[in-house]
């Protein structure tokens, strides 16, 4: 006996963030995050998960003026209602996981997971941070 098609509300993308195995969605902590940039840090590939990363973060800044996320010499900040705040480790770490869904690859399926640690420590020493420059 067949069971039915499941119903999804609207159209499934698939990609390598999110794909359909045996009618299911794989990850449903991707179900309603499809907006966001979904990163793949399975292999720890740095250089293409922090450009990904620094999308994400461009994204964010959408058409919003001026720019949330933006870099003062060298310093990736994030602008707050009292001013620009340089972001830490922790700040960096909040932001990425509200402007992009993090995953990993297993055997028993994709796995969502926090900005991975390596990620955020090579995105703060970034030489050039690639965010709008603000000037102050």
């Amino acid at each position: 006996m067949n069971s039915p098609e499941p119903k999804l509300d609207g159209p499934v993308e698939l990609s390598n963030a999110m794909d359909m195995q045996n009618g299911k969605i794989t990850n449903p902590a991707h179900k309603g995050r499809r907006d966001l940039i979904q990163i793949d840090v399975t292999h720890e590939d740095v250089p293409r998960a922090v450009a990904e990363a620094w999308e994400a973060l461009r994204e964010a800044n959408g058409g919003l003026h001026p720019p949330r996320f933006v870099r003062v010499g060298n310093l990736p900040c994030v602008r707050m209602d009292d001013g620009l705040e340089a972001l830490t480790p922790a700040t960096l770490t909040y932001w990425l996981a509200r402007t992009a869904v993090f995953f990993r690859v297993l055997k028993s399926g994709e796995r969502t997971v926090k900005p991975p640690s390596w990620l955020v420590r090579d995105m703060l020493a970034e030489p050039h941070p690639a965010l709008p420059e603000e000037l102050v």
